[in-house]
């Protein structure tokens, strides 16, 4: 059976140009390809590429206060944008630590839905997500509630993990959040 034309060319031409060149210039296209469509890098961060938003409302303009309820009975930490600046709201009106608030309200933008570890209610105590072992973080924007989750961790586990109020699903935490959720007096400015 004959070789239609542009075939018959196409084989010349890689006649002509010799084998390794030919298997040059297709290693360079399938180069190509694997960088503009596999997008190579750290394995974690290609896993999050396509995940959503933890807090989907949440915006750094537009969020105006948060909530951190301790652990167990443990005190609650109230900050609130107020002109401009975050004051704490505990009893009275102390300025609260910028840069403090600042690393907290970054790690809350960048929170992502990470994998489901459990939808068992009887494991959130393993998982550090329940009302006594874990923080609830409540997040407004204006008057609205945009927000309102358990976060903690696992000593046995060594990992952090997010549970939104009301919810039974359990899931890892990414990126950590749990080192920035201080003690009261921790988030004094000065």
């Amino acid at each position: 059976m004959p070789l239609s034309t542009p075939f018959r060319e196409s084989f010349r031409l890689i006649q002509k140009a010799g084998p390794l060149k030919v298997a040059t210039i297709l290693f360079a296209a399938l180069a190509i390809f694997i960088l503009v469509f596999e997008q190579p890098g750290n394995p974690q961060e290609k896993a999050l590429r396509g995940q959503k938003y933890f807090i989907p409302l949440f915006n750094l303009e537009t969020v105006s206060g948060l909530d951190l309820i301790l652990s167990g009975e443990g005190p609650t930490v109230s900050l609130e944008k107020r002109e401009g600046e975050w004051v704490i709201q505990n009893g009275g009106t102390l300025p609260a630590d910028p840069e403090a608030v600042a690393q907290l309200l970054e790690v809350l933008n960048d929170l992502k839905e990470g994998l489901i570890v459990s939808k068992n209610p009887e494991k959130h105590a393993l998982y550090g997500v329940d009302p006594q072992k874990g923080v609830e973080v409540r997040v407004f924007a204006g008057e609205r509630e945009i927000a309102d989750f358990f976060t903690g961790s696992s000593e046995k586990l060594g990992k952090e993990y997010l549970r939104r109020n009301g919810s039974d699903i359990v899931i890892e935490a990414v990126p950590s959040l749990r080192n920035l959720i201080l003690d009261p007096a921790e988030w004094e400015n000065g």
